[in-house]
C-alpha cells in the first residue's frame, strides 16, 4: 500500500501530454497497480471532512481503492464509488464498495463527505449550498486517481450512496456537477436523496436506481410513509420521460444496509436484472430434488445472519452473534428484517438439559407471535417434563399441531442438524438425517382444532393455517424454560 501525493492533473489533456503521463504513472505505481492492490491518496489541500468538522478535530480527505481481482493494465476497469451516509465513515479504503460490487471487474472506491459549513457535535444532512466545496473536493480526487490508475472505463463507472452519501449525490446531479455527469453513467442512491431526485433525474444516457425501506424511522410513520408516496412519483416521472429508472422497495427494513439488497445494487452496476433471487441461488436449487430428504451441502449458500445482526430484529443485548454461535441469555424471540417465502433453511444447534425452544417460519406479527407462526419444535425429548406433555411437544413436532413421526434429537451437549424445505404450504422437517415431519397447511381449515380433532394450546389459537401468508419473518426462540440453547452454521437458500 502506497499514499500519493502527487499534484492534480486534469483528467483530459492533448495526446503528447497524455502519452508522457502514462510513462510516469507507469514508472511511479508499477508496483502498485496488481490485483487487490489497496491504494490510499490523501489531500491535505482540500477543507476538512464533514467527519471531522463533527468531531471537531481535523481530518485529511483521503479516498481509498482496490482494485479488483482480476485486475489487468491491458484492460479497463470502471469505478464502483461508495459514498458512506452519516458523517461518512468510518474510512474502511473501499472495503464496503467492494462487498458490495464484488470483488472482480470494478476498482471500488471510498471517498468523504463534505459541508460548506457543520457545527460540531451534530450531523447535518448535506445540501444544495454544499455544492461547490462538494464538487472541488470530488474532481480533485478522481482526477488524482484516474491520473495514477490509467485504465479507468468511465462509461461503465458507477457511483452510489447510503443516506447522506445518497444527499450528496443528489445534490450534484441536480447542480448538473460537470464532473460527475460527464464521468458517470449510472447513479444508486439508498434511503436519502429524494427531495432533489426530480431535478436529478433528467440527464442523457444515465440509469437510476433508488432504493427505500419500509418500515418506520426516525421521524415516524409518517415521515416514512411520505418516501414511500415520493417514490411512486419518481418512478411515474421517469416513465414519462423514458428514463431508466428502477426503484426497489426494501420490505421489513428501516434505515439499514441489508446484504440481500445490496445483492440488487451489485446487479444495477453490472448491468444484469435486477432479481429478488439471484442466478447463483438458482443453480444451486436446480441441483437439489425438492422437498429435501436429507441434509444438503449448504456450505456455499448465503448465511442468514450477518456478523453485527444488523439485518435481523434484535431485542436489547440479548442475543449475541460471536465465533459463528447464535445464543440468548433470555426468553425473546429473534426475527429476521426480510421476509422470505419457499426457501431452505439449514443450521444446527445444541442444547441444555430440559431445553424447549424453536424456528419459526412465515411470520407476520413478531409482536403476538404466537398464532402467526409456523413453530418447528426444539426440546430435550429425554427430559421427564416434555415426555408427559403431547407428542406434539416434541423435537420436530410443529408445535402444538402434529407431531413428529419419530425421535432422533440427540442428547442435551451434542450438536443437531435440521433442514427445512418450505414450499407454499407444505413444509418438511429432516432431523439428523431423517425426515421426521411434513406438513400441507392447507389441511388446517379450523383455528382452534387440528385436522385430527385435538385442540391447539389457548395461546396457538387464531386464523387457521390454512389462510395464513406463506411469506413471512424467519425467527429463533431464546432460553426458554430455563435452559439455554445455541445455534451455528445457520444456512438460507431462496427458491
Amino acid at each position: 500500500m502506497k499514499t500519493m501525493r502527487l499534484k492534480p492533473q486534469p483528467l483530459f489533456k492533448p495526446m503528447k501530454t497524455l502519452l508522457l503521463l502514462s510513462l510516469l504513472t507507469t514508472s511511479a505505481l508499477a508496483a502498485d497497480l496488481k490485483p487487490n492492490a489497496k491504494l490510499i491518496f490523501d489531500f491535505p489541500e482540500l477543507p476538512n471532512t464533514l467527519a471531522g468538522m463533527v468531531s471537531g478535530t481535523t481530518k485529511v480527505a483521503r479516498l481509498g481503492a482496490i482494485l479488483p481481482s482480476n485486475y489487468a493494465l491491458t484492460s479497463k476497469h470502471p469505478l464502483f464509488v461508495y459514498i458512506k451516509g452519516g458523517s461518512g465513515g468510518p474510512e474502511d479504503g473501499g472495503a464496503m464498495a467492494r462487498d458490495i460490487v464484488g470483488a472482480e471487474d470494478f476498482i471500488a472506491v471510498q471517498v468523504p463527505l463534505f459541508k460548506k459549513n457543520q457545527p460540531k457535535g451534530k450531523t447535518l444532512p448535506v445540501m444544495v449550498e454544499d455544492l461547490a466545496v462538494v464538487s472541488a473536493a470530488y474532481r480533485t480526487m478522481l482526477e488524482k486517481l484516474a491520473a495514477e490508475v490509467p485504465n479507468i472505463d468511465w462509461q461503465r463507472s458507477v457511483i452510489g450512496g447510503h443516506s447522506n452519501g445518497a444527499h450528496t449525490l443528489s445534490v450534484l446531479l441536480a447542480g448538473r456537477d460537470e464532473f460527475i455527469t460527464q464521468h458517470f453513467h449510472a447513479f444508486w442512491l439508498h434511503e436519502g436523496g429524494f427531495q432533489l431526485m426530480p431535478a436529478a433525474m433528467p440527464i442523457k444516457d444515465s440509469r437510476f436506481l433508488l432504493l427505500v425501506a419500509d418500515d418506520a424511522m426516525t421521524g415516524g410513520s409518517e415521515f416514512r410513509q411520505l418516501m414511500l408516496d415520493q417514490t411512486l412519483l419518481l418512478e411515474r416521472q421517469a416513465k414519462l420521460m423514458k428514463l431508466d429508472f428502477k426503484s426497489i422497495i426494501m420490505r421489513g427494513y428501516g434505515h439499514d444496509v441489508p446484504p440481500e439488497y445490496m445483492r440488487n445494487v451489485r446487479q444495477f452496476a453490472r448491468g444484469e436484472p435486477l432479481e429478488d433471487i439471484t442466478a447463483s441461488e438458482k443453480a444451486a436449487a436446480a441441483k437439489l430434488t425438492l422437498p429435501l430428504r436429507t441434509h444438503p451441502d449448504s456450505s456455499a449458500w448465503n448465511d442468514l445472519l450477518v456478523s453485527d445482526l444488523t439485518n435481523m430484529k434484535v431485542p436489547g443485548a440479548i442475543w449475541s452473534y460471536r465465533d459463528g454461535i447464535l445464543t440468548a441469555t433470555e426468553d425473546q424471540n429473534i426475527w429476521t428484517k426480510a421476509t422470505h417465502g419457499d426457501c431452505v433453511l439449514d443450521f444446527e444447534f445444541k442444547f441444555e438439559p430440559g431445553a424447549n425452544s424453536g424456528v419459526f417460519l412465515y411470520n407476520s406479527d413478531e409482536t403476538n407471535w404466537m398464532p402467526a407462526s409456523i413453530e418447528i419444535q426444539i426440546c430435550d425429548d429425554r427430559a421427564k417434563q416434555w415426555q408427559e406433555k403431547p407428542a406434539n411437544w416434541r423435537c420436530g413436532a410443529f408445535f402444538g399441531h402434529q407431531p413428529a413421526s419419530k425421535s432422533t434429537v440427540k442428547p442435551a451437549g451434542e450438536w443437531n442438524r435440521m433442514t427445512l424445505t418450505a414450499q407454499g404450504p407444505k413444509i418438511t422437517v429432516v432431523l439428523n438425517g431423517e425426515v421426521v415431519n411434513e406438513i400441507d397447511l392447507t389441511q388446517w381449515k379450523d383455528g382452534k382444532l387440528n385436522p385430527d380433532d385435538s385442540e391447539m394450546p389457548k395461546w396457538l389459537q387464531g386464523k387457521p393455517w390454512a389462510e395464513m401468508p406463506t411469506k413471512g419473518r424467519i425467527g429463533f426462540q431464546g432460553r426458554h424454560a430455563g435452559a439455554g440453547i445455541e445455534f451455528r452454521h445457520i444456512k438460507l437458500l431462496r427458491l
